[in-house]
């Protein structure tokens, strides 16, 4: 996939450990799962905490899950991407991400089941919005 370059107004990435810089915003990563733990746009807060799984109930990664991040890299000025893939229980769970010099963000998170004694009583994305910024939600 070939980057987008940084078009007129718009600054090109950069990237610092886990944090994703752009010129109006910042996406900084969970280095347990690779999905948001931050994202600003200027000064201002978007989450309220960061995203994370939900697995049978229960928020976020167990202490038991075996874990490999890779951190964000510059596909060129106007993408950044990472991955994530994890292992809690029977279930594998992968991440793919990226995001653009716009601010857009594109995020796949697949989970499947590799023993079949592993039984998830659900599996859900926790998005905590600042309801200043969320005004209006509609779910699926």
């Amino acid at each position: 996939m070939s980057s987008p370059t940084p078009t007129t107004g718009f600054a090109p990435l950069n990237v610092s450990r886990d944090t994703i810089h752009g010129g109006a915003f910042s996406l900084a990563l969970d280095s347990a799962s690779g999905l948001p733990s931050q994202i600003r746009r200027g000064e201002k807060e978007i989450l309220a905490g960061p995203i994370a799984l939900e697995i049978g109930g229960r928020r976020g990664l167990t202490d038991g899950a075996s874990r490999a991040l890779a951190q964000p890299k510059l596909v060129g000025p106007g993408r950044a991407s990472w991955e994530a893939n994890w292992t809690q229980g029977g279930l594998q769970l992968s991440l793919t991400g990226s995001a653009d010099f716009d601010g857009f963000v594109d995020i796949a998170v697949s989970v499947a089941n590799r023993n079949s004694n592993a039984v998830a009583a659900g599996v859900s994305l926790d998005i905590p919005l600042h309801r200043s910024i969320a005004k209006f939600m509609m779910g699926l």
